[in-house]
Order: structure tokens, then sequence, then C-alpha cells
């Protein structure tokens, strides 16, 4: 059976469309887009983003809800890693005991040893787990930044000298992922130019490349998710407000924009 990046792949072949053209209409890197085909979700922000894009994708193509679905089915889920495997056996060993002796007690005293025994065991696997996640985390991030400053300097070599602009010199050096979890609008500029202006629907992604100086104003930031560079920004603000976003390459201020 084929992957979902294989069969997006192969419809937009059939279509005679370049993946420049499938990010022009959907504002999502070329680079996220080559991931898809290839079915490469260690550089993507994430399942659900991996989805949204999988549907607009699917919807730039012209596919229809059937086909788009067909394609969603194919994604191959990503298995969550269990944080306390040892929780398992202890009822492994209770469930064996039980057949071999259902008549069996085991005394309190033990029961009460075996359970701290246990609970420690698990907070200890936790704190393991824990600090792997964040290391793993870490690594990301870094690879992102890798990738990114490799993708300015190759776009730097390919630019032509002899037309290239003052403006057209900068590369992008900010990745901004915006999700909306229901309806909300914003408007997007950066070194002063919008980019993108208007009304997010419910589940609806877009992706940007922005260089230094980025603004985000939003209203309604309890009803958006944004990630800079892949990691999440975390809540921007209550229902109903106004908020603005200020980026540059390596952090972003929240500011508070009422009256806007």
């Amino acid at each position: 059976m084929s992957s979902a990046g294989e069969l997006l792949r192969s419809e937009r072949v059939k279509r005679n469309r370049s993946l420049s053209e499938i990010a022009t209409t959907t504002c999502i890197s070329t680079r996220y887009l080559e991931a898809i085909e290839a079915d490469d979700t260690k550089i993507l922000p994430g399942d659900f983003f991996h989805r949204s894009f999988i549907r607009q994708y699917a919807s730039a193509l012209g596919l229809d809800n059937a086909e788009t679905n067909r394609i969603l089915s194919a994604v191959v889920p990503v298995p969550e890693i269990d944080p306390i495997p040892v929780l398992s056996l202890p009822r492994h060993i209770a469930e064996v005991e039980h057949r071999a002796k259902p008549l069996a007690r085991v005394p309190a005293r033990t029961a009460a040893t075996l359970l701290v025994v246990v609970l420690a065991g698990c907070s200890g696997l936790y704190a393991i787990w824990n600090r792997a996640q964040e290391q793993s985390e870490a690594r990301a991030e870094a690879q992102s930044e890798a990738l990114a400053q490799a993708a300015a300097r190759e776009s730097l070599k390919t630019e032509s000298p002899k037309t290239e602009s003052p403006a057209a010199a900068q590369t992008a050096t900010i990745s901004v992922d915006v999700s909306a979890t229901e309806p909300t609008w914003i408007s997007l500029s950066s070194e002063g130019k919008t980019v993108f202006s208007g009304i997010l629907d419910t589940s609806q992604t877009k992706n940007f490349a922005l260089v230094e100086n980025a603004k985000l104003l939003i209203r309604n930031p309890a009803g958006l998710d944004v990630r800079m560079n892949g990691r999440s920004l975390g809540p921007l603000g209550p229902r109903g407000e106004t908020r603005v976003v200020l980026f540059s390459q390596d952090r972003f201020e929240i500011q508070s924009a009422r009256g806007m």
C-alpha cells in the first residue's frame, strides 16, 4: 500500500504541478512539503500540523474529501513511548500468582513494601524519561536551526547578484507556523511589509518563512497556536483580546495591544 507522501506526490505529478507552486498556494514551506512527500515526520512540527498540511496540500491539488481522507488514512501514526513501563510488571506478576494460587493472599506489610518499591521505581524511570525528552527536544531545535541556516546559505548561492535588490538580499531566518483552534483574525508583517492578513478558520494552518523584525497581530489569541522554528510559544492571551508577537532570529516577545 502506498504511503500518504507517495500518494500526494503521484497526484501532483499527474497534474504537472511543482512543489514551489504548492508552497505559494498553501503558504507551507517547500522544506515541509518535501518532508511530507518523503514521509519524514522528524522535521515536521507535530502530528496535528502534519495532517493539517496534508489537507491543505490535497486542497491545492483539487482533490475531493473522499480522496483526501484516503490519503490521510495512509498516514502512519508515530508510536507513543510509555514513560513508566514498570507499572505493567506488578500486574503481570499478580495475574500469574492468582492463577497459580487463587486462594492465597499477600500480607498487608508485604503489599505495602511492594507498593513503595514500585512507586520509587516509577519516579526514577519518569525522571530518566523526562530528561531524555528534554535532550531530544534540544537536539531537534538545534537541528532545525542548522537546517534553516544551511537553506539560507544555499539561497544566497543561487541568487543572481545583477538583479538582486537590498530587500531581496535578506534571507529567511525564522519559520513561523500558525494554526487556528477557532476562527481568528491575524495580520503578519515582515520588514514593514504585510505577508498575510485575514481570518483563519478552525483547524486551518499556515507556515511562513520570515526575516528579522517580523510582527504578528492577533485578535482572539486564545484561538491560535503559534510555533517559532518548530517550538510552541505557549498561551498567547485570553479570548477576545488583542496581542502582538514580535519575532527576532533567536527570541520572541508577546505584547498587549488594547485599542488596536
